[in-house]
């Protein structure tokens, strides 16, 4: 009897401890992992630069920094980088982290039609509006940004 209690007790406690892991992972999927840890994030130089998508996402936009590379993103490699954030103050916060005079590229729809013929999904440049708020944004920080209509 004792030895089914351990079992029982040792078996609760593992799916106790997944179920725990699991909450924060769908936690971290919904806030992106730079949402959960924008306060330890640091960047370094980037000698090709930045990629920054967008798409909106309920009623904000979500936006994916990435690397710049010699390669062609893919679909799933925008919207599944750990390195996204929801809404303009977030992304903010994380342009602050780039070095002084990094630039990067906003990729918009004209551009991944151009690389990846019609499959981008619904990526997409946000309202003028707000374009020109986080150009405003980076030329303050520094950075330099070139949106890719």
């Amino acid at each position: 009897m004792r030895r089914v209690l351990q079992i029982t007790f040792y078996l609760l406690s593992v799916a106790l401890l997944f179920s725990a892991c699991q909450k924060d992972k769908n936690e971290n999927d919904l806030l992106g992992i730079v949402g959960a840890k924008l306060d330890t994030i640091t960047f370094t130089h980037s000698m090709k630069g930045w990629e920054l998508y967008s798409w909106p996402l309920t009623s904000s936009w979500r936006y994916s920094l990435m690397v710049g590379t010699n390669t062609i993103k893919t679909l799933p490699q925008v919207k599944n980088n750990p390195i996204s954030v929801l809404g303009e103050d977030s992304l903010k916060a994380l342009l602050i982290k780039l070095p002084k005079g990094e630039e990067i590229h906003w990729i918009g729809q004209q551009r991944l039609y151009n690389t990846w013929n019609s499959d981008y999904g619904n990526i997409k440049l946000p309202p003028r509006a707000i374009q020109l708020e986080i150009k405003e944004f980076c030329e303050s920080r520094y950075l330099k940004i070139i949106i890719e209509e």
